[in-house]
């Protein structure tokens, strides 16, 4: 569970992680120096110079509430949920990269260990970064976060570009105030079949409309909007599967979703795997069953080739395996 912690030395209130976590760091760091200065080396924003003779509980939560991750499960086994395979922990490495709102890296967990890999073609001298949040929508909501939780100020490219386009920001932030509001309505339609049927999609195209139009294009860096775009259209694409109107529709919107989940989370990835598979059960439901089946085999085709070859079809197949409709395609 989480608590309170008021920083003595700014008077803050914040949340962080468990007293379980910081008491198992004391216990491990308690008569031994060598583990308590690796520890110590780790960012606290209210303390200065550490002793690593003192088992300093108080700056050991600070070390948590800035450098603690919440477990991440591995994405091939989202199914399996243990009380061991849950909670917060406190990984030396993965502590040391830097936080950035586009992260060029993703993390999951598997027992105890951390796994940190790439989630963009990197070049040689660039930093790596991990996201310290998660796909934040807006930069406003960002910001925020990252300064309650982490008492960050972000500096990446996207934080920039808002900083110096403060009515750029503001209007992102009134768009996603306007999808919350849609999306109330949306999650009010499935309380019956009758409703989904009834929920008019025009406020919510327009929206996607308005995000494509009012913002800059292309935009300073691939992915600056695509978190704000992702989930209008994530709802639009359910939505067009329900109703089973425009199937036309529904093919344009999973190929910008497709775009969009390789802008974010780099080529091959979960998100961008389902879009590609819906692309590929649409066409076949178009009668193009052939070429319905070639899609499916680049989705595959992707995602082993996205995640380094470290994963097979089996893999694939296990990670899908609750759609069977689109799975079909690869047999």
């Amino acid at each position: 569970p989480f608590i309170l912690y008021e920083d003595e030395t700014t008077g803050m209130v914040r949340p962080y992680r468990s007293q379980e976590l910081i008491a198992c760091t004391a216990r491990k760091i308690a008569n031994d120096e060598e583990e308590a200065a690796t520890v110590y080396y780790l960012h606290a924003p209210n303390f200065g110079a550490a002793d690593p003779t003192v088992v300093d509980m108080s700056r050991i939560a600070d070390i948590d509430m800035c450098n603690g991750f919440t477990w991440v499960p591995n994405p091939l086994n989202m199914k399996v949920s243990t009380d061991q395979d849950s909670g917060s922990g406190l990984w030396i490495q993965p502590s040391l990269f830097n936080h950035s709102c586009i992260a060029n890296c993703g993390k999951y967990c598997v027992g105890d260990f951390m796994f940190v890999y790439t989630v963009l073609d990197i070049q040689k001298g660039e930093e790596l970064t991990l996201s310290y949040l998660g796909n934040t929508p807006t930069y406003i909501k960002s910001t925020k976060q990252i300064q309650q939780q982490r008492n960050i100020k972000c500096k990446c490219p996207r934080c920039l570009f808002f900083q110096s386009h403060p009515t750029i920001a503001k209007r992102e932030q009134d768009l996603y105030k306007e999808f919350k509001r849609i999306k109330k309505k949306f999650l009010a339609s499935l309380q019956s079949k009758a409703a989904m049927m009834q929920f008019n999609t025009n406020e919510l195209q327009e929206l996607v409309n308005k995000i494509g139009k009012e913002f800059p294009q292309p935009p300073p860096e691939p992915d600056f909007y695509s978190i704000l775009e992702y989930e209008p259209l994530s709802i639009l694409a359910n939505v067009y599967d329900m109703q089973k109107r425009d199937p036309d529709k529904s093919l344009a919107t999973y190929k910008r979703l497709r775009v969009i989940s390789r802008m974010m989370d780099g080529p091959g990835s979960i998100k961008e795997c389902f879009a590609i598979l819906n692309i590929a059960l649409i066409t076949g439901f178009k009668g193009n069953q052939k070429r319905g089946k070639e899609i499916a085999q680049e989705a595959c085709d992707e995602f082993i080739k996205g995640n380094g070859g470290l994963f097979e079809k089996k893999h694939f197949l296990k990670l899908f395996e609750t759609l069977p409709h689109l799975l079909t395609l690869l047999k």
